[in-house]
């Protein structure tokens, strides 16, 4: 027989390989049937064993879960189209089983509610200054944002009949506004103010406007804004306007009036230091007060008294500021208030008449500061300012140390320069010898009183320079000089507040003219 060949012997392998393949694994024999509990068995081996057919259609009739309806579809993971394993191939707790993600709800994305604008009445800031008058003061306002709060600072005279008109611009987008008007308090925040008007609840203000009589001189707080959360940014006009009364006079700020030596309880029987002026200027319709200090001290004491007298009147008032007016001693005090004692922002403007800023040569000669002096000039220097002064030697020594040029020029002066924003305005006396006619001429008539006349004669005598000669009988003209200098006029140291008077000087018009100025200056 002939022997197979090699192609043939390859093919008869290849076959019995097969067919041992296609039996069971274990032993080559395939089990002729599949028991039923195999069929609820559907399990796998191990999490990542996931089979490659589905289970058969049946299992899928049946719940998954036993809280789960029998209507219920199965859930299926993500795009995973193959069919679920049970709960018994995805045991809870495996932290390699897939977790399960519920779908995003879809949430329409809402417009955030505007926050509100809260306490605008404290939260203004000042946008101008005006003042209600018989010519009508305009504002041209912007509110840039809903919740912005435009400050507006207002001036009249007590008594005015006055209106203010609040007009917001633009027709597509029309400002919802409101006005609050309050006394001068509101805008120094020093006490809670009264207010006269407020139109939070009434919107929107096109031409809404408001009449009240004034019930005190000085300023008054306007403020302009959104009303609450409908408030809505825009432009608008703001009209002040006085209708009655608009003849009486006033100053921004209150006047405060201080003296100088000899003030109050003096032998001269000096009560009303400023003979009438107070009266005079309350009548034309200022705001005027009068401070009362030891007739003759030394600063530092003066001012002390000063100082709670004038913050009692801006409490008083509520008012941001005060305008001081002081004559004599009274300006060095006042000086020494603002630049000494802190007080740069509670002062508007000083004028002073007749302040020795650069000191009085008779303090020095008292001090023993001037050489040549005789035991009579000083006897009649002491007896003039003990009449003043009413005091002992001592004290006469230590009131005039302040006044004296040495300690103004060397010591005062370096230690208190001008508080920037305050104005500081000077005016000064002159006056002649009564026999000196020609100076008499010069200086309409006047002439000094006789008690004046020792401290006329020295104040020229040992004036240090010429320009120092020239005095009204005890502070020369140099040394009143200070900030804005407004010239002299003619009348001596008393004469310039209406007591012991020797000529014509009228007093009560120049602090009326001193008054007028402030108001000009806006202060």
């Amino acid at each position: 027989m002939p022997r197979p060949s090699l192609p043939v012997l390859l093919f008869a392998l290849a076959v019995c390989g097969l067919l041992i393949a296609c039996g069971d694994g274990s032993s080559g024999a395939v089990p002729d049937e599949q028991s039923d509990d195999d069929d609820d068995a559907w399990t796998l081996e191990n999490d990542d064993d996931f089979p490659s057919e589905a289970p058969p259609d049946g299992d899928l009739d049946k719940p998954d879960h036993p809280d789960m309806e029998e209507s219920d579809p199965p859930e299926l993971d993500g795009d995973d189209e193959s069919e679920p394993a049970s709960d018994e191939a995805m045991p809870d707790g495996d932290e390699d089983s897939p977790a399960e993600i519920e779908p995003a709800e879809e949430f329409a994305e809402e417009e955030p509610e505007p926050l509100p604008c809260i306490d605008l009445m404290r939260r203004w800031q000042t946008v101008a200054e005006g003042e209600f008058g018989p010519t009508d003061w305009v504002y041209e306002g912007n509110l840039a944002d809903r919740c912005q709060a435009d400050g507006l600072l207002i001036a009249g005279a007590k008594g005015m009949t006055v209106s203010v008109t609040l007009m917001p611009k633009g027709l597509a987008q029309p400002l919802v506004g409101r006005m609050f008007m309050a006394e001068a308090a509101a805008a120094s925040g020093r006490r809670e103010a009264a207010v006269y008007y407020d139109a939070s609840d009434t919107f929107p203000l096109h031409g809404l406007s408001h009449t009240f009589t004034l019930p005190y001189s000085g300023e008054y707080l306007i403020v302009v804004s959104g009303a609450g959360e409908m408030g809505r940014a825009g432009d608008y006009t703001l009209t002040a306007h006085c209708s009655d009364g608009c003849d009486k006079l006033f100053t921004r700020f209150p006047i405060a009036m201080l003296h100088g030596m000899a003030g109050w309880d003096s032998v001269l029987e000096i009560y009303d230091y400023f003979r009438g002026v107070k009266d005079d200027l309350i009548g034309r319709g200022y705001d005027v007060h009068v401070t009362e200090v030891a007739m003759f001290n030394n600063t530092d004491y003066r001012a002390a008294e000063i100082e709670s007298q004038l913050l009692d009147i801006l409490w008083n008032t509520g008012a941001r500021k005060l305008d001081l007016v002081a004559h004599s001693q009274g300006g060095i005090d006042a000086r020494h208030f603002i630049s000494g004692m802190g007080h740069e922002n509670d002062v508007a403007l000083l004028a002073m008449l007749s302040t020795p800023n650069r000191g009085v040569i008779l303090g020095d000669m008292i001090l023993g500061n001037v050489t040549g002096v005789s035991q009579e000039i000083l006897a009649g220097l002491f007896d003039f300012f003990g009449n003043l002064i009413d005091g002992s030697e001592s004290d006469i020594r230590a009131a005039l140390a302040q006044i004296a040029v040495k300690n103004m020029t060397e010591v005062f002066n370096p230690a208190h320069p001008d508080a920037p924003g305050v104005l500081y305005w000077s005016w000064a006396g002159t006056t002649c010898l009564d026999l000196d006619f020609s100076c008499q001429d010069a200086h309409g008539g006047e002439w000094v009183n006789p008690v004046f006349a020792l401290p006329y004669r020295l104040v020229a005598a040992y004036a240090p320079s010429p320009e120092f000669a020239e005095c009204d009988g005890l502070v020369p003209v140099e040394s009143a000089k200070w900030g804005e200098f407004f010239g002299t006029v003619n009348a001596d140291h008393p004469d310039e507040i209406g007591q012991l008077k020797t000529g014509g000087f009228d007093h009560i018009a120049l602090y009326a003219d001193i008054a007028s100025r402030i108001h000009a200056a806006g202060r």
